[in-house]
């Protein structure tokens, strides 16, 4: 060491032993001054002193690696503790403005002892100390950012999802009524009556894509279920019948019986009448859509073929993003395709399409027949 006429300087790393040595210290100034000016007045003295030790041991590291000296214990490393400390304090109800004020804090507590000792850092170690808390606070704030979008996001889509589930009852009610009097012949064949049995069934698949899309926020996980996939198609074809002949198109099933698979029945259904819908919308009047099935091992292939006369090449990549339509008919918010990729990849399969020019374009649904299995690093038991 050497001194200077203002104090003892510290040189060679070592205002990392003056840190380490005063750590309690250190932790007893922060969170009285803390609890004073920052910390919710509910908070016990143990929740706020969760990652400050950690993160003094980051500091004393940074510091001699500066150095190059060898380190007295093992640290995670720069600023490790600050995502786990952000995550916390928004755990806890903190403001985002106390987060950074609580780096703040620990800035004026290590040179309130700083001028107390009489010890004058070098500049290169001030440099070192202020990287570290200037990383530690963009860390910590960017993880409360995080955490704090997220459960925005989970309010929505449970608001969402709230809302589509109260919209399904009477919306049932509307569809069964008019079911009943078509069969009554209280209801003459018309357009008009066409018209108003397209409109429940799109507002009905609206709101499924809604629920789904929840499930995929909220509880990502299908919630699987033996399915025969021949049933489930022509059950989608039925509920489409509408739109199919206001276009006077063709739908064509090859789809060979006893063909099972285990996967979510709303989220499967939703996948593949978004893509039979999208076939509809941009098949040419008097055009014809094939579905067809086929397993091949442990997988099931699903083709939704239309003859929408092509896609565009520029366009094929952004197909899948939401709020993206191609071509001319702009109904609807662009949401389908989007929906149906994500439902395919939550069951571990893929949704991908290929273009036939001038005719018009094949959707390829790959999905396995049952769950994904452990891996060989998996525990097992028995």
């Amino acid at each position: 060491m050497c001194r200077s006429s203002g104090g003892l300087w510290i040189v060679g790393g070592q205002l990392a032993d003056f840190i380490e040595g005063q750590r309690e210290e250190i932790t007893q100034r922060w969170v009285e001054q803390l609890f004073a000016t920052a910390a919710p007045a509910s908070l016990g003295r143990e929740e706020v002193i969760d990652s400050l030790r950690e993160f003094l041991g980051e500091l004393t590291t940074g510091l001699r690696q500066e150095y190059g000296l060898p380190q007295h214990t093992h640290v995670a490393g720069p600023s490790s503790s600050s995502k786990g400390h952000g995550k916390q304090r928004f755990t806890l109800g903190y403001g985002i403005g106390a987060v950074v004020r609580e780096y703040g804090l620990l800035r004026d507590v290590l040179f309130q002892l700083v001028e107390e000792q009489g010890v004058a850092p070098s500049a290169r170690e001030v440099r070192v100390l202020s990287k570290y808390l200037i990383n530690g606070i963009a860390d910590a704030v960017s993880q409360y950012a995080l955490e704090r979008d997220e459960e925005l996001r989970q309010q929505a889509a449970r608001h969402i999802g709230f809302m589509a589930h109260e919209l399904r009852n009477p919306l049932a009610s509307a569809r069964l009524a008019l079911g009943m009097m078509e069969q009554r012949g209280e209801l003459p064949p018309s357009r008009s009556a066409q018209l108003f049995a397209r409109s429940l069934q799109r507002v009905n698949e609206l709101v499924d894509n809604a629920l789904v899309e929840v499930r995929l926020r909220v509880v990502p996980e299908p919630a699987r279920e033996p399915l025969e996939l021949s049933e489930l198609l022509h059950t989608i074809a039925e509920d489409s019948s509408v739109e199919v002949e206001l276009k006077s198109l063709q739908l064509r099933i090859e789809a060979p019986s006893g063909m099972v698979l285990h996967a979510d029945r709303r989220m499967l259904y939703s996948l593949l009448s978004n893509l039979l819908r999208n076939a509809v919308k941009f098949t040419r009047s008097g055009g014809t859509i094939h579905l067809r099935a086929r397993a091949g091992g442990h997988r099931v292939t699903v083709d939704v073929e239309d003859e929408c006369g092509g896609l565009p090449e520029d366009r094929m990549q952004s197909l899948f993003e939401p709020f993206v339509q191609v071509g001319q008919d702009r109904s609807g918010f662009g949401l389908g395709l989007a929906i149906a990729r994500q439902v395919a990849e939550a069951h571990g399969g893929e949704l991908r399409v290929h273009n036939l020019p001038g005719t018009g374009c094949v959707f390829v649904l790959g999905l396995p027949t049952s769950p994904p299995t452990p891996g060989p690093g998996a525990s097992s038991q028995g």
